[in-house]
């Protein structure tokens, strides 16, 4: 007979640049079926400060560009409007299943023990006034409530290091009643890959399903 031996208790160590990634429906209330979505949960701060907010059922996206998160979410943190020549700085961005639409703010990510710094993001609005003519054309409807999306905003983690005019991505400022679109905004205002922004783990990510 084979003798089992003793008995080892094993103590697993935290590993800090690993988080954890769940799959399911979403936010509570959802209005649309998207069956098997990737979600994470993560921190924005004001840029500097220790007040935060923590945002759980954040859409993982491998196709998109930035972080997204709708205006309820972060309601409390008014983080601080990105400008552009004195005027707050917008995006709208199109989705296959409709467009988000809001102003880019800047803020503290923080990813497990990770943080990025002053990373630009965009703050969905749940009442957008003055839509680009790209995104009301667009053919899909303005995403304007996580339960329309199933999340509480979109973490995009795609291949480029920041959003490039290729994409259907739209910046623009508001002059009188109109949006005025720009073509050669700064790539440093651009929503950029926020895994490249972390203070340390940035040269990329491995997505390990069971």
């Amino acid at each position: 007979a084979l003798s089992a031996g003793p008995s080892v208790s094993t103590v697993e160590t935290p590993i800090d640049n690993v988080i954890p990634v769940s799959v399911g429906l979403g936010v509570a209330g959802v209005t649309t079926f998207y069956p098997n979505q990737s979600f994470v949960s993560l921190q924005i701060c004001v840029p500097g400060t220790s007040n935060c907010a923590t945002l759980d059922k954040v859409l993982l996206d491998t196709g998109s560009i930035g972080l997204r998160v709708f205006d309820s979410a972060v309601a409390d943190l008014r983080l601080p409007s990105s400008s552009y020549q004195g005027r707050t700085l917008y995006q709208c961005a199109v989705f296959a299943s409709g467009y988000t639409q809001g102003r880019v703010a800047m803020g503290d990510l923080k990813l497990g023990s990770t943080t990025a710094v002053n990373l630009p993001m965009q703050v969905i609005d749940s009442s957008p006034n003055i839509v680009p003519q790209a995104c009301a054309q667009s053919g899909v409807p303005a995403l304007t409530a996580p339960q329309q999306m199933g999340a509480n905003g979109i973490l995009g983690i795609g291949p480029l290091a920041y959003e490039s005019s290729a994409l259907k991505v739209y910046y623009f400022v508001i002059q009188g009643a109109g949006a005025t679109v720009l073509s050669n905004l700064p790539v440093a205002l651009r929503l950029q890959q926020p895994i490249s922004k972390l203070n340390k783990y940035s040269n990329g990510l491995i997505l390990n399903y069971p």
